[in-house]
């Protein structure tokens, strides 16, 4: 079995976190991948570290195709900085599901948990990965004395539509969005071609109140 690194120098050159990240995840896959074939993998979900953070990358390529991956990499950084954190899925030290968490408040709807990102590998859907990493975050989400759950979904994505409104999310407006720089630009394009959100919101308070 190859040792396995989990911590990555995020205050590296988002070259060399993406070097370093790419290493990382073929060794993980070169040593994990017969097991994976041989027997159910266990898994373990949990809040990520400030340093392991870069460990999602490859799975937010997946979802990002139409972004250099440095791009990534740098945006990872200045979100770090700006509060962002993930919980993700594990099998084998091998992260094979991440929901991203922003925490804020807004006068509309008091102090709210923003699910940002839910993907899981492909080849561990239909496991029921993704259920699991939304009940974790609404556990978390009350630890953090949270009254609602927001997040937004692309428009054409209509199979996450229906999953998200079985965990009791209700449509309630649209995310519009103005690019500030040309549409001819990589960096910004959208990865299901549309650059327009449903916004999502839980029916009821995390604390059991009506929604204003």
């Amino acid at each position: 079995m190859h040792q396995v690194v989990t911590e990555i120098d995020i205050a590296a050159s988002p070259e060399r976190v993406w070097s370093t990240l790419m290493d990382l995840w073929n060794l993980v896959d070169m040593g994990n991948i017969h097991e994976r074939n041989n027997r159910e993998a266990e898994m373990v979900i949990r809040l990520l570290a400030k340093n392991e953070l870069a460990l999602i990358l490859p799975l937010v390529q997946t979802l990002n195709p139409g972004v250099p991956p440095e791009v990534l990499a740098q945006r990872l950084q200045d979100m770090i900085a700006q509060g962002y954190q993930c919980v993700a899925a594990f099998a084998d030290d091998c992260c094979i599901g991440v929901a991203g968490i922003w925490l804020g408040t807004r006068f509309w709807c008091g102090r709210y948990l923003d699910v940002d990102n839910v993907i899981v590998d492909p080849q561990y859907r239909g496991r029921g990965i993704g259920q699991q990493l939304m009940d974790w975050v609404e556990r978390y989400a009350h630890r953090e004395d949270c009254e609602t759950l927001v997040l937004d979904a692309y428009v054409t994505n209509h199979p996450a539509h229906k999953f998200y409104q079985r965990n009791g999310y209700q449509i309630v407006g649209h995310h519009f969005v103005k690019s500030l720089r040309s549409t001819a630009d990589p960096q910004i394009q959208h990865p299901r071609g549309s650059a327009a959100w449903i916004t999502g919101t839980r029916g009821a308070r995390l604390d059991g109140k009506p929604m204003r």
